[in-house]
């Protein structure tokens, strides 16, 4: 059970994470710090 909640709260990054890329493609330090926190779930 607490893998899927797991499972579903990356992906719900990894499309929040998508869309941001999406609308702020210059932003490399946002990209930094979401990839450091799928790091640390993972």
């Amino acid at each position: 059970m607490y893998i899927l909640c797991k499972g579903w709260i990356i992906v719900i990054l990894l499309c929040s994470f998508i869309w941001r890329a999406n609308t702020y493609k210059a932003e490399q330090s946002e990209f930094k710090h979401t990839q450091h926190i799928l790091y640390c779930l993972v």
